[in-house]
């Protein structure tokens, strides 16, 4: 009886291989991206993301959102698999400086002698050169 069943068994794997589909081929990455990428693409993209109406997409604003939900459509357009905590989103908490131009000041101490500075006059303190 058990030389039976061991001859099944045998029988069954062999039907099982023989049936099976070919192996497949493992997903070269690196070459679909050759594939799809290109200088054309990469320009049209960037000119998108870049034009005025998305406004420096500064994080927190609705331009950012803009930005973030056509970058999302075209992860779900290549077919990635979503790994954000909220489909392609990732949320963190963002905390902002806002510098308040009639009040701000800068003391500036040496050998216990302290100078004010005026912003705008004696100093500047944001990087955004299109609010001056």
């Amino acid at each position: 009886m058990r030389i039976k069943n061991r001859i099944l068994c045998g029988v069954l794997m062999l039907l099982t291989a023989a049936c099976s589909e070919k192996a497949v081929e493992p997903f070269d990455a690196r070459a679909y991206g050759l594939e799809i990428i290109s200088a054309e693409s990469v320009r049209a993209h960037m000119k998108i993301l870049a034009a005025d109406d998305m406004r420096g997409r500064e994080a927190g604003t609705e331009d950012y959102n803009k930005a973030a939900a056509y970058v999302a459509a075209q992860f779900e357009q290549l077919g990635l698999k979503p790994a954000g905590t909220e489909g392609y989103y990732q949320n963190i908490p963002f905390l902002r400086s806002v510098l308040k131009d009639d009040t701000a000041s800068l003391n500036v101490t040496v050998d216990g002698n302290t100078t004010e500075l005026a912003y705008l006059e004696d100093f500047l303190a944001y990087g955004d050169y299109n609010r001056l």
